[in-house]
């Protein structure tokens, strides 16, 4: 049985294309709203083996009163996921290079802060690292 990845990326045109290469690897739920992920997280916490998230996404349903500024809304969720559902890991994987950035991600909550682009067999290879296969 294939261990499932949610993979949460506002660029679902980007996502879905690293989406389908995943697909052939694990069983992939591509989401491009951080509301429709908690959601998801939330019904289905036992199911979803990792997450990975992009540290960019707009607002929407996290509201602004939490964050208006796109590239901390992806931390938003993963505290979220993480008050959630603790032992899910999450992964970061974003065009952002920012050193405070990746350091309070991590001290967040997620197992891992990767910088697109990267090629696929990398990106699965750092997932079967964290939950096999």
């Amino acid at each position: 049985m294939k261990k499932t990845v949610l993979f949460v990326d506002d660029d679902a045109k980007r996502g879905g294309s690293l989406a389908d290469f995943l697909q052939e690897e694990y069983k992939v739920l591509l989401v491009d709203k951080t509301g429709d992920a908690l959601k998801l997280i939330r019904e289905g916490m036992n199911d979803i083996d990792l997450v990975i998230l992009d540290i960019m996404m707009p607002p929407g349903e996290l509201g602004k009163e939490r964050t208006d500024n796109a590239r901390r809304t992806g931390l938003v969720l993963l505290r979220e996921i993480r008050n959630a559902s603790p032992k899910i890991p999450v992964v970061i994987f974003t065009v952002v290079r920012d050193p405070q950035l990746r350091a309070e991600a991590l001290r967040s909550g997620a197992v891992l802060y990767l910088e697109k682009p990267m090629l696929p067999s990398d990106l699965i290879s750092r997932i079967d690292s964290i939950i096999g296969r």
